[in-house]
């Protein structure tokens, strides 16, 4: 009967887990389609079951100075943690076997030259705790909880940039957000050199605004023009008359507009000039 109830739990959590993929599914569906364009940046998902927590709540209720498998500070923890090692928790089976093992190791001592004497568990409790209170906490599987590991190429999200961080909460945010309302992002390419943001912002926003509007506040050429923006606005400030704010808009076409952005976003005609001199010059030796 509590082998049966324990699959139920198991299954229940399963749930959960196809819970999760389906709220990344938008994501996945992005990377999928754009994964030949996004070589230097691959992103991979992946929700599965990992055990928080386990040791040490196990050792809040079982003493280790106790006679019995989990005897000693340190061999006690050691064993426990070797047992968690050897189960895949994705496997119903696994984690059956492992809430089983750890009860068969509470029976029987399994410490060398102890030859599998028989221990009884309350004697293993420390004080103020009951084997029912163990066993609740064995069998509920509440340490098993589902995880979504979000990584890019063998980076887990905190070992990444803060500029390659922002970029792909960025992406979450843009397509699990199914919110049609406008959307205004604030300098999205900080921390990011500019090939990252053309092969990691560009597609991603080109995509998310055919569903929605966009509004950046960027100084990056790549954003404003190669995500075509649809209308271009230069903000100006002029300190020297109580920060009076102007503005003016219009398409990449406009040539007034035109001319703003390579004087603002490229640095003037001569040094967008001279830049493309430059490399001209490498071509031609190559």
């Amino acid at each position: 009967m509590r082998n049966n109830l324990v699959q139920e739990l198991v299954d229940l959590k399963k749930i959960t887990l196809s819970t999760y993929n389906k709220l990344y599914a938008p994501v996945l569906d992005f990377v999928e389609r754009f994964k030949d364009k996004m070589r230097d940046y691959p992103i991979q998902f992946s929700a599965s079951f990992i055990v928080r927590d386990f040791s040490s709540r196990f050792f809040d209720i079982v003493s280790q100075s106790s006679a019995g498998s989990f005897n000693g500070k340190e061999q006690g923890f050691n064993r426990l943690n070797d047992e968690i090692d050897h189960v895949d928790f994705n496997d119903s089976s696994a984690i059956l076997h492992f809430t089983n093992n750890i009860n068969t190791l509470l029976l029987s001592d399994v410490r060398d030259n102890m030859n599998n004497q028989e221990r009884d568990i309350e004697s293993q409790l420390k004080k103020g705790h009951t084997k029912q209170e163990l066993y609740d906490y064995i069998y509920q599987l509440d340490y098993i909880q589902p995880s979504f590991q979000l990584m890019m190429g063998d980076k887990q999200l905190p070992a990444l940039s803060p500029g390659e961080r922002g970029a792909l909460l960025l992406l979450f945010y843009l397509f699990i957000d199914m919110d049609d309302k406008p959307l205004i992002i604030d300098q999205p390419e900080e921390n990011l050199d500019n090939e990252s943001v053309y092969n990691y912002l560009v597609h991603f926003i080109k995509e998310a605004k055919q569903k929605r509007q966009i509004i950046i506040v960027t100084h990056n050429p790549n954003l404003a023009v190669v995500c075509d923006a649809d209308q271009i606005v230069e903000m100006k400030i002029d300190k020297s008359y109580r920060n009076k704010v102007s503005f003016q808009s219009g398409a990449i076409e406009n040539s007034i507009i035109n001319d703003r952005i390579v004087t603002i976003l490229e640095g003037t005609y001569p040094a967008f000039n001279n830049r493309d001199c430059k490399y001209s010059i490498v071509e031609h030796k190559l």
